[in-house]
């Protein structure tokens, strides 16, 4: 992954440095993944193939913000997942089978806003621990990927009072130099959007 610095940046991206980060080289080292934000205004996740050296193909990318997080199989080298935070974070999975087995453990929260990352693994990559969070609460789960199952670890204390949490909502302000800024927008239930105290 980047540094934490390169991570996430806001349009300052064409103002910065260019950035070129592999990322992962396959098994039998014909393939490779790089972020770059190289002739481009945000970091991108590239494909690079060894007989094809002059040619990189965009794999993915986001319109509003940089490729912040890549993960690559310490097993077999497989390019898994990248992520992004354009409001809410969004995560792409290029593994079918990790995505087959992640499919029923997030089956539950259907299509309410929610990501997920994966913060462990075994050795073999058989077990994984699994983070789904929403805008109230947090819940470790233990996949194994095995036989399919999930298994509850812990959740956050903020499940105690989800309910009377309101759903934040993405915008965007222009700064007094043009530069567009991401924020989160809270506001009390019921409320009608004028003449309320600001945090």
């Amino acid at each position: 992954p980047l540094p934490p610095h390169l991570k996430e940046r806001s349009s300052l991206a064409r103002k910065s440095p260019e950035v070129t980060q592999p990322v992962g080289i396959s098994e039998d080292r014909k393939q490779a993944w790089v972020l770059s934000n190289r002739g481009r205004e945000r970091i991108g996740l590239f494909h690079l193939q060894a007989d094809r050296a002059n040619a990189a193909t965009v794999l993915h990318e986001d319109s509003r913000v940089d490729i912040g997080q890549v993960r690559v199989s310490d097993v077999d080298r497989r390019l898994l997942l990248a992520a992004s935070v354009p409001d809410y974070p969004v995560t792409k999975v290029f593994d079918e089978r990790l995505a087959a087995d992640l499919k029923t453990l997030l089956a539950p929260y259907g299509e309410s806003r929610q990501s997920w990352i994966v913060i462990a693994n075994n050795l073999i990559e058989k077990r994984l621990v699994v983070v789904v969070y929403t805008h109230a609460n947090r819940r470790y789960y233990l996949l194994d990927r095995t036989n399919g199952r999930s298994t509850l670890l812990g959740e956050s204390r903020s499940v105690d009072f989800q309910n009377d949490m309101v759903v934040p909502q993405p915008i965007e302000y222009e700064a007094s130099d043009g530069l567009r800024i991401p924020a989160y927008l809270l506001q009390p239930r019921g409320a009608k959007g004028r003449k309320l105290p600001l945090v």
